[in-house]
């Protein structure tokens, strides 16, 4: 089984077969990002976030944006986790470069 995940940048952590014969998978990759930053804003009554491909200041992307969809009977369940920081408003819109750090 790993060697069909690991073809496509699949990696498997673990995997473990139920007693009720469900087979729990879990898995992770790293998506191409295409450099598409994803900003949220605060309104001025919280931090803005900022979900993006780059994490000059090594935060760890400690906001995190968890998403999916429900599953039909029978069909995987999958999950999404963005991994984002809060910024302060940018000086400039365009670059990671210009969205000051907390």
């Amino acid at each position: 089984m790993e060697e069909a995940y690991q073809t496509n940048g699949i990696r498997i952590l673990n995997h473990t077969a139920l007693a009720s014969g469900i087979h729990l998978l879990i898995d992770y990759y790293h998506s191409d990002w295409q450099n598409e930053d994803l900003s949220m804003p605060g309104d001025g009554k919280v931090a803005d976030l900022l979900f993006s491909s780059q994490d000059p200041d090594k935060t760890g992307r400690p906001v995190r944006l968890v998403f999916g969809s429900t599953p039909k009977d029978g069909d995987a369940l999958h999950i999404r986790e963005l991994g984002g920081f809060a910024v302060k408003k940018p000086k400039i819109q365009q670059g990671i470069s210009e969205w000051p750090r907390l």
